[in-house]
């Protein structure tokens, strides 16, 4: 959700009640001195103002089968009002009301009062504006005044300061309006319950109702009221609670600055993983700054957004954006290096500027929290090997800038600026371990052994070292055995303008790629600089690209002296930074510098001379890959990711929500996410774009 709007000053008076009309996208709000506005809910700009009540404005309720609005105040006045400003009728209770609920099933208006709670039929037709029975029933099973009615179905649920939860069913005969009492939960808190609210479950197309009390918890009921689940440990009483069933998010105000969100079906606080920032800074700031805390909220589902009312008179506005990130997870230190692992259990790595390896893993309780194990490289090494290191680099920066990880060899592969390449797995010994441990002979100690689970939980260590660089890695590409070549070969790129070609089956240096200098006798593959690398299996190839501008397409062989240089494509007007192939589409991509983003495809006779489409980014790009389902560009540029269409480059989606520079972007298709990591400190989970771009359908939707 992203902070939409503020609306200031909406009353004289503290705001008591709030709902919307949305047939003509009104707010409808109420106030402590009993007047009540109707605005637009886009410009905020006054449509009405209702002058009938003379108390404390308890509820408001827009009556959408009547097309009414509903409003009732401590003044013991139960108001309909049509479109004007006149009320549509009138009925003196003679009590405070305290809420007003709609029974679609049974027709019946229901109200809650001091002790008892009272129901209203409705006479008319549907050529004609419904009235209320003034005549009406009325039930007392409560002891203190009914805060609360929710209704599902035919069943009416009732909430009071007594801390009981009643139900209570209606009956379809004509002549019994009455309300009959089914179940009641005497202690349902241990203090005044203060708020109900139904959600749907629609896995087990069930029905769930919640409650928020004095007591700071909030409980969740099946339709029986029985007890699920307790949230507690909240920071203040419960003063209201709202659903949003888009991103399944429970909002909880609880007399504090920001909302506290949870996830119904866990119970877990996902606070920390879902976003609620502003354009101001965090909420909680700028609600301290102006000495706001949170009230009242509802969720309006005609437009995805959620109000809030303030204590300072103030309505604050959010809105669903799918291009916002799903859950953001918080690193130690800022992150750069990027990767994962499409096998189960699903895997998310990350390496930051402290040479620290971090593993994510998504919980299975909900969609938004990841459990983390970090490895440091301090900590795996040997006394020998830091020593080595020491001597070769000095202390130099272990900063992780780029990772892959090779599924065939269960290896992930962490390039350093200090000039190293790590080998991190598995940790086979401790597998050893856990075989040895567990009884019942042979049969069982396969089937571990064949548990890619079981493998994945057994620890993880830094294998083996790769150190021939003598400046920062900017690239890594993993070649897999295919036709001749038997074992699989890894190429490493750095910034003192080498190529490496690395054995991954025996570990070992094979040489570098590129031409000898007469001079030095080092072996170069560019003028400058090397900043990102990839391979193109399809057409054993692969591209690198450099400061000098320029990008190299070298063809792939085992052997470095037949790695020959095949084009150079020029166009960029500056460094270029990153390199790709989009294997969906079958072309090069690049980014760099100058803010722009190019495509070069082969042709029938090689490469053509200039690049087939430019995206003008308006900035450098920070960052970029390809969806691995459509072939959409994503592309990192600055603080927020762009979604290119990868044929025609129009943009198809925004994603914001960075505070810094994008430094890594991929795909996981399996769980059609994007994930990117950021100099903010933070990893952040978006949706990825679902349009199916290589048969040219764009959709320029961002979303709600």
């Amino acid at each position: 959700m992203e902070l939409k709007s503020i609306h200031k000053e909406v009353h004289s008076k503290p705001i008591t009640a709030l709902t919307f009309n949305p047939l003509r996208r009104e707010v409808i709000t109420g106030c402590e001195d009993g007047s009540i506005r109707v605005w637009e809910a886009e410009s905020g700009k006054t449509v009405q103002n209702l002058l009938r009540h003379h108390g404390w404005i308890t509820c408001l309720y827009y009556w959408h089968e009547a097309k009414l609005l509903v409003s009732s105040s401590n003044d013991g006045l139960l108001i309909t009002w049509g479109s004007g400003s006149e009320p549509h009728q009138e009925i003196a209770v003679n009590n405070p009301i305290y809420c007003v609920a709609w029974n679609s099933k049974r027709e019946q208006i229901v109200i809650g009062l001091n002790k008892s709670v009272k129901v209203f039929g409705v006479n008319g037709t549907s050529l004609t504006t419904p009235y209320l029975n003034e005549k009406c029933e009325t039930v007392t099973h409560h002891t203190d005044l009914v805060r609360s009615i929710v209704c599902i179905e035919s069943r009416i649920y009732t909430g009071s300061f007594d801390r009981a939860l009643i139900m209570y069913e209606t009956s379809s005969y004509p002549n019994d309006r009455g309300l009959h009492l089914i179940s009641s939960v005497k202690e349902a808190h241990s203090a005044a319950i203060t708020c109900l609210k139904v959600i749907s479950d629609h896995e087990s197309n069930t029905w769930q109702i919640l409650s928020g009390s004095f007591d700071r918890s909030v409980k969740v009921w099946t339709q029986d009221i029985q007890l699920i689940h307790k949230i507690d440990g909240l920071s203040g009483t419960v003063t209201s609670l709202d659903y949003v069933p888009r991103s399944k998010v429970l909002w909880v105000l609880c007399g504090q600055q920001e909302a506290s969100l949870f996830d119904p079906k866990s119970g877990e606080n996902i606070t920390e993983y879902v976003s609620t920032r502003t354009q101001y800074g965090s909420l909680a700031d700028y609600c301290t700054t102006n000495k706001y805390h949170l009230v009242h909220t509802v969720f309006v589902p005609e437009l995805n957004e959620v109000y809030c009312t303030t204590n300072r008179r103030t309505v604050l506005v959010w809105k669903y954006n799918w291009c916002a990130p799903v859950t953001t997870l918080q690193t130690k230190s800022t992150a750069e290096g990027l990767a994962f692992t499409g096998k189960s259990p699903i895997l998310i790595f990350t390496g930051d500027s402290e040479g620290r390896v971090t593993i994510w893993e998504q919980l299975q309780l909900n969609n938004f929290m990841y459990s983390c194990d970090t490895f440091s490289l301090q900590d795996v090494m040997t006394s020998e090997r830091k020593r080595s290191l020491r001597e070769m680099n000095g202390e130099g920066h272990r900063s992780i800038s780029k990772m892959i990880f090779i599924e065939q060899l269960d290896i992930l592969v962490a390039a350093s600026e200090d000039g190293c390449v790590y080998l991190w797995g598995f940790d086979d010994q401790a597998l050893d371990e856990l075989r040895d441990s567990v009884p019942g002979g042979s049969e069982v100690l396969q089937t571990i052994s064949d548990d890619p689970v079981t493998n994945r939980v057994a620890g993880f260590t830094c294998k083996q070292v790769f150190s021939e660089h003598t400046h920062p890695i900017t690239g890594v590409a993993y070649i897999p055995p295919r036709g001749m070549l038997e074992s699989g070969y890894l190429l490493t790129c750095s910034t003192d303008r080498t190529i490496g070609l690395w054995d991954m089956h025996g570990g070992t240096f094979v040489g570098y790629i590129g031409n000898k200098d007469t001079e030095s006798e080092a072996v170069y593959a560019s003028s400058d600089s090397i900043m990102d690398i990839a391979y193109a299996a399809s057409r054993s190839e692969f591209a690198y690209s450099s400061t000098d501008k320029l990008i190299y397409i070298r063809a792939f062989s085992c052997s470095p002296a037949n790695c020959t240089l095949k084009h150079v494509l020029q166009g960029h007007e500056s460094e270029v930074s990153h390199v790709i192939w989009n294997n969906i589409l079958s072309l090069w991509v690049s980014g760099g510098d100058d803010c722009t983003v190019r495509t070069w495809e082969p042709s029938s006779n090689g490469y053509l001379d200039v690049t087939t489409n430019t995206i003008d980014t308006q900035c450098p790009v920070t960052a970029l890959a390809a969806d691995a389902v459509n072939g959409s560009i994503l592309v990192g540029l600055q603080d927020s990711v762009r979604v290119y269409e990868g044929k025609t480059l129009k943009r198809v989606q925004h994603h914001t929500g960075h505070t810094d520079s994008v430094r890594a972007i991929l795909h996981i298709p399996e769980r059609s996410h994007y994930i990117t990591t950021s100099w903010d400190g933070t990893i952040s989970i978006w949706n990825a774009t679902k349009n199916n771009h290589r048969n040219g359908g764009v959709n320029g939707n961002n979303g709600h």
